[in-house]
């Protein structure tokens, strides 16, 4: 099971939604799931942002990324596409199979608002969002 996610910058949302996953995928012993992200309007190379990365290592992750725009490669590849807002799903619907593009509202009823230049307690609710989103994608895909 591949999953990907897709936020805009790919150094908030997505990057820290991947490291989640990851991290949750491996404490239910799914060691069968590949987690990746990508931003729709992003440059190669940036690394994730300082409070994304301390909303992570607070959950004892500590996890190293660098941007990438999203690719029709990234989209066909993935089994399942969860994109963090209805608008980033609008944006792949052309680029990719819609049975596999998904957005955050499809799990946990709501999107998830970009934390970019917000202070350490946005970063922390963002990140509490996007675990209840993480459960919520391996509930549904891996069945644990």
């Amino acid at each position: 099971m591949k999953i990907l996610y897709v936020c805009t910058g790919n150094t908030c949302r997505s990057p820290m939604a991947q490291a989640i996953t990851e991290w949750m995928a491996e404490s239910r012993g799914l060691n069968d799931v590949v987690v990746d992200s990508a931003g729709t309007g992003c440059p190669y190379g940036d690394p994730m942002t300082e409070n994304a990365a301390k909303a992570v290592a607070a959950r004892g992750i500590f996890f190293t990324h660098q941007s990438k725009k999203v690719t029709e490669n990234d989209l066909s590849d993935s089994d399942a596409v969860i994109c963090m807002t209805p608008i980033h799903k609008l944006a792949l619907e052309k680029f990719a199979d819609p049975s596999k593009l998904y957005s955050a509202n499809d799990f946990i009823g709501h999107e998830i608002p970009d934390p970019y230049g917000g202070g350490e307690e946005v970063y922390e609710e963002c990140a509490r969002q996007l675990e209840s989103l993480a459960a919520a994608v391996l509930d549904r895909f891996c069945g644990k």
